[in-house]
């Protein structure tokens, strides 16, 4: 027993460099075999099964990997009843919050490359801490009907039940969201601000269009094209992977990426103009 006990005290010894970098190489496989983006190893998800995987194995030794790992049958038969045990612990915990008029939500609509429309509830209040808090309550695909102001209210108030939360949840919700007739239509019975990024989107998009600019600010549109020019050249050739860091373009539904485009190439002017100087 006090060998046990000794054993089980016994200090964490440094892990070496080489250990890491044949883990680096491990990690360049799994991603590259699996498609997996390289995020993916900083992801919370995947360091949980690490470290469990770490401690099991500290306590059974070298198993086979495939004596631990599950059937994906085994996972996908288990995901209903653990997304049930989230949601009744998030109700639980939200309920109060949303009865006593403290708490607001977030909701959009947006449609994937295959057409599918997709609804999206995130709920925002100040727990007894005073801390912010957040839930995404659901992102589901929107039932095949049109989407009107009625459809999009009743989606809403059916998928909040499902959260076991009363009829009258919906009701005593403030609202932010994008300007969108449905939208607003929807959510006429509710406190709603519009969202202030989706403002500011629609305040530059106009700014920015192209009749504006060449009547007004022929000099912007020229500066602004020939970012996009240089920013795809260097993608297309390849030579944006020998900067230290990436190359923005522009797209006309992000409000701020003018800015991050300018930036990215105003702050690596110098290098980009020695590789193009290199190519001729």
């Amino acid at each position: 027993m006090c060998f046990f006990f000794k054993q089980a005290n016994k200090p964490t010894v440094p892990i070496t460099n080489e250990v890491k970098s044949k883990f680096v190489e491990l990690c360049v496989n799994f991603c590259a075999k699996d498609i997996r983006p390289f995020t993916v190893v900083s992801e919370e998800g995947f360091k949980d099964v690490a470290q469990e995987l770490i401690r099991i194995g500290s306590v059974y030794g070298n198993v086979p990997v495939n004596d631990v790992l599950p059937n994906p049958t085994t996972v996908s038969r288990n995901i209903c009843k653990t997304a049930d045990q989230v949601r009744n612990k998030i109700s639980a915990n939200i309920l109060p919050f949303v009865q006593s008029g403290r708490c607001a939500a977030t909701t959009d609509m947006w449609t994937d490359l295959k057409q599918t429309a997709y609804l999206s509830l995130t709920l925002h209040y100040v727990n007894d801490s005073w801390e912010l808090t957040r839930n995404l309550f659901f992102t589901s695909p929107f039932p095949k009907e049109r989407h009107t102001g009625d459809n999009i209210r009743m989606e809403l108030r059916r998928r909040l039940q499902q959260f076991g939360l009363p009829e009258g949840a919906f009701d005593a919700l403030m609202f932010v969201s994008d300007r969108g007739s449905n939208m607003l239509s929807a959510l006429k019975s509710n406190v709603h601000f519009h969202c202030f990024a989706h403002v500011i989107n629609t305040v530059l998009q106009k700014t920015f269009q192209e009749d504006y600019l060449k009547s007004n600010l022929p000099a912007i549109l020229s500066l602004i094209e020939e970012c996009k020019q240089l920013v795809r050249y260097m993608k297309k050739t390849g030579l944006v992977s020998q900067l230290k860091r990436t190359l923005h373009q522009q797209a006309e539904t992000r409000w701020n990426t003018h800015f991050d485009m300018i930036i990215s190439i105003q702050s690596q002017l110098q290098e980009i103009g020695q590789l193009l100087e290199e190519k001729k």
